[in-house]
């Protein structure tokens, strides 16, 4: 379980109502896990939650969250630290604040795919790390949610008891997508148990199984990090943790959780704290904490209410704590409401959908009755299109200069640029809005626009000292009442002087499945670096890219093997030149499948 640290927190007297300040507090640290710690007795430090790893797409923005950080036991005022450690270099527009901002760089030669960040929390005394990745992928549609994990309540135990640590809970609402949803559910996550506080335990199966270790013979707080990924046949769950350098074997992790083990001399209660949420509309109770949020058009609720509870069977209603923390999916917490249900202290917490395309929002209630926190209660919400009508899709086209037919290539300033779309049969509006770069005006204005998909304007002006600019368009599709396609990105890249790169190609014309085969991309002049990816194109087959050490100069070769369920289709990769001015060219090839 996570260290007491919600978003919307309160504290109530046993017995009575809750606070008249009903709108809780939206400080990250909530009102601390301050407890009744005994005298001589260490208390648990501040933990750093970085949320989950993600996908992005190239030129939007992406928010790095740590409202699921908390603060030590002694109720310390936290801050936050955020940094880069691998991937291609962004600004973030505060690296000190609890969410920061930057948005994820378009493609280049220099650097790869993926950007790794790590979170340092502290109190003045004691610190806390996570990490967390960031993958930029082509196209919506692989934009998935994270897993969830769980890992249960706190235990107060004696000294030198057997302890063993709760089996965790795991949702993963990417479930709901697959072909075999029951199967996907069913399927065991890869997890890792890790001390990262306290007195030295030997801590025994602490991955993918029970467990267990002896309490130290002095009383005192041990702090136990959960880290789980899909399952795939390995795990790789202590990759996710923030010690040591970022691997590139690191998996799709979800964010970590936390169990506090009270080692006591006497007294140690034998049952802890429990917490529980309620979904409504009634229609949307499901058997676990994965709920799809799909109906009729005419009955899709606009808002869903979790109704919140707690209580604690030892009967210590003392020093009562409470409150929500995010797990997935960026709750936006302001457009909450809270409300209290007097001396039973049901809590009514609405969590109102955006308007436009489906996501997935997961957050956890948790209770705290004195050091002691319940197993959280979470619930993750996955909003889907309405049943009765088709979704609805947009996709922005690459945006290309007109300086090669070969590789898409930047903008002169100057140039006119025509923003592209292709959206569902059953749009009635077309919807562009810029989200970085310097601020132009779009012709036909920006916004959505009845039966106008594209738009065009003048490619600026590069600031003096800069090699180019980049600039990104959000592009969606509505259907003239609240329900909007997934928004996809345009970048489009302005450069003082195009010129199309020297670049030798080797492209085979076919693969053999199951035969590796080389793809080249040598730069004939000086400064000019290129790397190979797999592009993800709708339908195409899963291929295998292997990075070869020898190539000169490094990255502009690889070998490529497709598998035999690949047969009869097509595999697409990109070609991608940076100029030793810095612009960068992109090359799409595609090559069928033959047997």
């Amino acid at each position: 379980m996570r260290l007491f640290s919600p978003l919307l927190s309160l504290a109530i007297a046993a017995g009575c109502a809750a606070s008249a300040d009903m709108g809780g507090s939206f400080d990250p640290g909530g009102s601390g896990g301050k407890g009744e710690v005994p005298a001589g007795v260490p208390s648990g430090g501040p933990l750093a939650t970085a949320g989950p790893d993600r996908k992005a797409l190239a030129g939007d923005v992406v928010l790095l969250d740590g409202r699921g950080s908390s603060r030590g036991e002694d109720g310390r005022a936290i801050t936050f630290l955020w940094s880069q450690e691998e991937g291609p270099r962004v600004a973030l527009d505060d690296p000190s604040a609890t969410v920061a901002r930057f948005v994820a760089p378009p493609r280049d030669a220099l650097g790869g795919d993926r950007l790794v960040f790590r979170l340092l929390v502290g109190d003045g005394a004691r610190f806390s790390a996570d990490r967390v990745a960031i993958e930029i992928v082509d196209r919506p549609e692989q934009i998935e949610p994270a897993p969830v994990v769980l890992g249960g309540a706190d235990q107060e135990v004696l000294r030198r008891a057997r302890v063993q640590l709760p089996q965790p809970a795991f949702v993963d609402a990417a479930c709901l997508d697959d072909d075999d949803p029951d199967e996907c559910r069913a399927r065991p996550p890869s997890f890792c148990w890790t001390k990262v506080e306290g007195a030295p335990v030997t801590l025994e199966d602490p991955c993918d199984g029970e467990a267990s270790f002896e309490a130290p013979a002095r009383a005192g707080v041990l702090t136990f990090r959960l880290d789980a990924h899909r399952g795939d046949g390995t795990n790789r769950s202590p990759l996710c943790r923030a010690d040591g350098a970022p691997s590139p074997d690191r998996p799709f992790c979800a964010p970590p959780d936390y169990v506090r083990v009270f080692v006591r001399e006497r007294d140690a209660r034998r049952s802890p704290p429990n917490a529980a949420v309620d979904v409504m509309p009634a229609a949307f109770q499901a058997p676990g904490p994965l709920v799809a949020v799909e109906r009729p058009q005419a009955t899709y609720p606009q808002e869903v209410v979790l109704y919140a509870r707690h209580g604690d069977p030892s009967g210590l209603q003392t020093n009562t704590l409470w409150g929500w923390r995010p797990l997935v999916g960026e709750p936006r917490f302001e457009d909450a409401s809270l409300t209290s249900e007097g001396i039973s202290q049901d809590l009514k917490f609405v969590l109102r959908p955006e308007p436009g395309s489906p996501r997935t929002v997961g957050i956890a209630f948790e209770a705290q009755y004195n050091r002691v926190r319940a197993a959280p209660a979470a619930v993750v919400l996955a909003w889907r299109p309405p049943t009765d009508v088709p979704p609805l899709q947009a996709e922005g086209a690459p945006a290309c200069g007109p300086a090669s037919a070969e590789w898409c290539a930047p903008f002169s300033p100057g140039d006119e640029v025509v923003l592209r779309g292709a959206a569902s049969p059953r749009t009635v509006e077309s919807c562009w809005e810029q989200v970085a770069g310097p601020p132009v005006a779009l012709e036909p204005e920006a916004g959505c626009l009845p039966g106008i998909v594209d738009r065009t304007f003048a490619a600026p002006a590069i600031p003096e000292g800069a090699t180019g600019v980049a600039l990104s368009f959000r592009f969606t599709a509505r259907d003239g009442g609240p329900y909007a396609s997934a928004p996809d990105v345009v970048v489009v890249r302005v450069a003082p002087q195009v010129d199309p790169p020297s670049v030798e190609l080797t492209v085979p014309d076919e693969l053999r499945a199951g035969e590796p085969a080389l793809l080249e991309a040598v730069p004939v002049a000086a400064g000019t670096t290129t790397r190979w990816r797999r592009a993800w194109v709708p339908g195409a087959p899963t291929v295998t890219v292997i990075p070869l050490a020898d190539c000169a100069p490094s990255g502009s070769c690889v070998a490529v093997e497709a598998g035999q369920d690949a047969i009869g289709s097509t595999a697409y990769f990109e070609a991608i030149a940076t100029d030793g001015r810095g612009a960068t060219f992109v090359r799409r090839v595609a090559i069928p499948v033959e047997e």
